[in-house]
């Protein structure tokens, strides 16, 4: 009997060895990056977060959201498009769907028209600023965050020249 519950583990210690170098080789592929102890596989499957939901999730912090992941887990740039649009729904996903296939492929391209789609534009950002008040349960320093977002986002995606300048010149002898 010790005999073949040493034969069994024997067995199973093999079937795990060659798991773990079935698991390797498919990390070397193209597409894997290293996540902690574990890797995680981009590409096919994507990345393993949420998928956005236009009744509780606001497309802007979702996006923000998703950079810091894609960027985390060192999902190339030019995947970002492809990682994105596994993760859309409803309104979100007919953005995507009718872009042409080149544009639906380049991350700035589909950004730029989900921010139109949700109006994460200079006047939605301006609309949000002017009409933003304080949530329940949200402490002074979130809403001060919160509206100073709303105001750096207005002026970045504003087409005004309001550009602040400093030029620093050093006079030698």
């Amino acid at each position: 009997m010790d005999f073949e519950l040493h034969m069994k583990a024997t067995e199973v210690k093999k079937a795990s060895s060659e798991i773990s170098e079935d698991e390797e080789g498919e990390d070397n592929k193209e597409g894997s990056v290293a996540s902690g102890h574990t890797r995680q596989r981009i590409g096919a499957k994507g990345l393993k977060m949420p998928c956005f939901d236009e009744r509780s999730d606001d497309m802007d912090s979702f996006v923000h959201r998703f950079e810091i992941y894609a960027d985390s887990q060192r999902c190339s740039k030019g995947q970002w498009a492809v990682c994105l649009s596994a993760l859309l729904k409803g309104k979100a996903l007919e953005v995507y769907s009718r872009l042409p296939v080149k544009d639906a492929q380049d991350y700035e391209i589909l950004m730029d028209a989900l921010l139109k789609r949700f109006n994460l534009t200079e006047e939605g950002f301006k609309q949000k600023f002017k009409s933003a008040r304080a949530e329940v349960g949200e402490a002074p320093t979130q809403f001060i965050a919160r509206m100073e977002n709303y105001l750096m986002r207005w002026i970045d995606s504003s087409n005004s020249q309001v550009r602040y300048v400093f030029s620093f010149k050093i006079f030698g002898d």
